[in-house]
């Protein structure tokens, strides 16, 4: 099994940070920049990056939610919770 984790946001002395790739020839493989927000939008997922934090989380349909932060788990989910939430048919599989 494998893991990876990415960023796309960072604040260095509260200053925000965009962080990104986007490899010179090969644009399919560029990433977001900044935090992105995830919302529905007339019942079809949809995203927005390059926004602030703050403004990412501004957003009331903002479908997601922080679960770890300085070190220590917000929320926690078992596995039986992630399955019946994707098979509820919010998001596809």
């Amino acid at each position: 099994m494998g893991v990876a984790v990415k960023a796309t946001y960072c604040e260095i002395d509260n200053k925000p940070v965009f962080i990104f790739k986007a490899p010179k020839g090969e644009e399919l493989k560029a990433s977001h920049k900044g935090c992105v927000a995830v919302y529905e939008n007339g019942g079809k997922i949809e995203h927005k990056d390059q926004l602030t934090w703050q403004e990412a989380t501004a957003n009331e349909n903002q479908l997601l939610k922080p679960v770890f932060a300085d070190g220590k788990m917000l929320v926690e989910h078992t596995l039986k919770e992630i399955r019946a939430r994707i098979n509820g048919g919010l998001f596809d599989v």
